[in-house]
């Protein structure tokens, strides 16, 4: 779909430098969670050690006892089945106190994060290196308009497509980058600039008429499937 949206090479460099923020952003919040994950594990597998150390040492102490007892009386001893239960599992964990492993979706989403970054860093280095000196820094239209009208740009054509029913799956891309790119504009990142209250309401409204376009868009593409 179109856009009658105009793109300087400073336009371009600064939305690249937008999407580098958000992918580190991302980058970041998937360590986070991936430490946050692996702290939980390592916290109930110390206390798993520790409750089966003192169990193991309580298993000790009784077994002396019963093997006094045995001397004494001849009667064999017998243990707890509690204990058995303790012994079998020293020589491993439960699943659920395992060290954290990545899951596939997990693994692609990080990768695809990298693969993005460096294909971004590729490109503002390739716009910096073809623009002129005093061009780069000197953008007079903000990221946030840039994002906002092409979002506007991408709706407004997919709506008139989806009336015609033109395209639908492309009508499902373009509400979905819509979204995307609002998105972006309240998302907040290193440098930007704080956005209003009303804005951030101007822009919250738009998404939701996005969201409820491109449901209603995904119900009647079910309903020919």
């Amino acid at each position: 779909m179109g856009s009658n949206v105009d793109i300087s090479n400073s336009d371009s460099f600064a939305l690249y430098l937008k999407a580098l923020s958000l992918l580190h952003k991302a980058a970041a919040c998937a360590k986070q969670f991936w430490n946050i994950g692996n702290n939980q594990s390592n916290d109930s597998i110390n206390r798993a050690e520790t409750a089966i150390s003192n169990s193991s040492k309580n298993s000790s102490k009784r077994n002396s006892n019963s093997a006094n007892s045995h001397n004494s009386t001849g009667t064999a001893g017998s243990y707890p089945e509690s204990f058995s239960v303790v012994s079998s599992q020293k020589s491993g964990y439960s699943s659920d106190l395992a060290p954290k492993i990545a899951s596939v979706a997990f693994s692609n989403a990080v990768q695809w994060v990298r693969n993005k970054f460096n294909d971004c860093l590729e490109k503002a280095d390739f716009i910096k290196s073809i623009s002129l000196l005093n061009e780069i820094g000197s953008s007079t239209v903000s990221v946030e308009k840039i994002l906002y009208a092409k979002a506007l740009d991408l709706s407004r054509a997919a709506a008139l497509k989806e009336l015609n029913w033109e395209m639908p799956y492309e009508c499902e891309r373009a509400y979905q980058l819509s979204i995307w790119m609002l998105s972006a504009i309240l998302e907040p990142v290193a440098n930007d600039p704080e956005i209003s209250s009303e804005d951030r309401q101007i822009v919250e409204d738009f998404i939701s008429v996005v969201v409820k376009r491109l449901e209603s868009l995904r119900e009647r593409l079910m309903s020919y499937s």
